[in-house]
C-alpha cells in the first residue's frame, strides 16, 4: 500500500507544479482552489472507498502531511478536513448512492429490509434461578 500512496503523492506533487503556474499568472483564488480540487483532491479521492481501508496510520500520516502543505502553500483554507475526515465523506457518499439508486451497479448485492429483519443468531435465553442457558 505505501507504493501506492507514494505513487499517488507524486503525481499530486507534480500537478502542483501547474497551480503554481497559473497563480504566477494571475489566476483568482478562488478558481485556483476550484483547479485544485478538480485535479488534486480528485486524483486523492479517487477510488478511495477500495483501497483507504488498507492504508496505515503512516500512510494516512504522509497523505495528511501533502494536504496541510497544500493548505499552507496554495491557501486552500476550505479544505478544513482531514484524509480520515475526507475518506468517510466518500464512503458514506459511495453508500448513499447504492442505497437510494435502484440503477447503480452494486445496489444489487444489498439486502433486502426482511433479511435484515430477521437475526441471524436465534436469541438465547438465560434462566437466572438456574444459572443455565436455554
Amino acid at each position: 500500500m505505501a507504493g501506492h500512496i507514494s505513487a499517488l503523492l507524486d503525481t499530486c506533487t507534480r500537478t502542483l507544479y501547474g497551480l503554481r503556474v497559473l497563480r504566477a499568472h494571475g489566476l483568482h483564488q478562488d478558481c485556483l482552489d476550484e483547479v485544485f480540487h478538480c485535479t488534486v483532491l480528485a486524483k486523492l479521492l479517487y477510488a478511495n472507498p477500495v483501497w483507504s481501508g488498507f492504508c496505515s496510520a503512516a500512510d494516512n500520516g504522509k497523505l495528511d502531511r501533502f494536504l496541510n502543505r497544500c493548505r499552507k502553500l496554495y491557501r486552500c483554507w476550505q479544505l478544513n478536513l482531514n484524509i480520515s475526515e475526507l475518506f468517510s465523506l466518500a464512503d458514506q457518499s459511495l453508500f448513499s448512492s447504492v442505497l437510494t439508486n435502484s440503477q447503480y451497479v452494486l445496489h444489487c448485492f444489498l439486502l433486502s429490509k426482511s433479511v435484515l429483519a430477521v437475526p441471524v443468531f436465534p436469541l438465547l435465553k438465560y434462566n437466572s434461578a438456574t444459572m443455565t442457558v436455554i
